[in-house]
């Protein structure tokens, strides 16, 4: 897959199909977007004790990684960096959807 692909199932797609294209999705300006900063040499093994959410448990336990994400920027600021959350609780908003479906697969 390359990283065009990548980018439009992981983005772009999504977010016409939710009707919140080009507000997100796209590196436009006045855009939203979130930028991941990503080492796709990088190894690694997921244990639940090092990712963010409250569960406390994954089904990936153990499983080993290539790729690993180094940072994710939102609206200009980082708001994690290796490993660590680094951002301010409570800094998201909230963003009204347009008509859902536009332009699937297009990138433009």
């Amino acid at each position: 897959m390359t990283l065009p692909q990548l980018v439009g199932l992981l983005s772009t797609n999504p977010a016409r199909l939710w009707g919140l294209w080009p507000r997100k999705g796209a590196l436009l300006p006045g855009s939203d977007a979130d930028v991941v900063v990503y080492n796709p040499e990088a190894e690694g093994v997921v244990t639940a004790e090092d990712l963010h959410y409250l569960a406390g448990y994954t089904p990936y336990e153990g499983m080993r990684l290539q790729g690993r994400v180094r940072a994710t920027i939102s609206r200009g600021q980082v708001i994690y960096r290796e490993g660590q959350f680094a951002g301010r609780k409570g800094r998201g908003q909230f963003i009204e959807r347009g008509a859902a479906g536009a332009r699937v697969g297009s990138t433009t």
